[in-house]
């Protein structure tokens, strides 16, 4: 899925940088979550879109944590980026 939705993303620009620049824009968080897994930073991604469920509206929550829940395959169950992750979507859904 990660290399499918990265042939959409917008080439002109920097994912990352973007993200950066507009920390609550959810899409461009997710973009920079895709690219932090191609660039082996599976926790990063996990971290960013994590941070992202206090702020995000329902319906971007529904999105972050759908992707979360595919991201957080791919490391250890035990990883601390997974852990925290799964206390920020707590507490966003609660």
């Amino acid at each position: 899925m990660v290399l499918v939705r990265a042939e959409r993303i917008d080439r002109t620009t920097d994912p990352l940088a973007r993200a950066a620049v507009a920390p609550s824009d959810v899409s461009a968080a997710l973009d920079a979550a895709d690219v932090d897994v191609l660039l082996d930073f599976p926790a990063r991604a996990v971290n960013r879109l994590s941070v992202l469920m206090a702020t995000a509206l329902a319906e971007e929550r529904e999105v972050l944590r759908v992707r979360l829940l595919e991201l957080m395959r791919l490391l250890d169950p035990n990883d601390p980026a997974i852990l925290m992750a799964r206390e920020r979507i707590a507490s966003a859904v609660l």
